[in-house]
């Protein structure tokens, strides 16, 4: 999950550059990917199954930073997260 807000310099760099590499978009081709806003209202679910909004769910993350890219298993359990780019 990628978690950003607007008006995020450190976010848009992050595509601009970052997403655009080959070796980025590669070792990123494995995985499914969801871009939330830290404070959308939209509904979600989220990798457990609850429903929420993206940022209900951030709070409950703790998502303090954007971008913050969060990886989840398959059981939808927390594994890694990057809050930095």
């Amino acid at each position: 999950m990628l978690f950003e807000t607007r008006h995020c310099a450190p976010c848009d760099e992050l595509h601009r550059q970052g997403f655009t590499r080959d070796k980025t978009r590669a070792a990123l081709a494995p995985f499914d990917i969801a871009r939330f806003s830290l404070s959308g209202r939209e509904t979600l679910t989220t990798p457990d199954g609850r429903r929420s909004t993206a940022e209900s769910w951030g709070r409950e993350l703790k998502i303090s930073y954007t971008p913050s890219v969060v990886f989840f298993d398959d059981r939808g359990r927390e594994v890694f997260r990057l809050e930095a780019y």
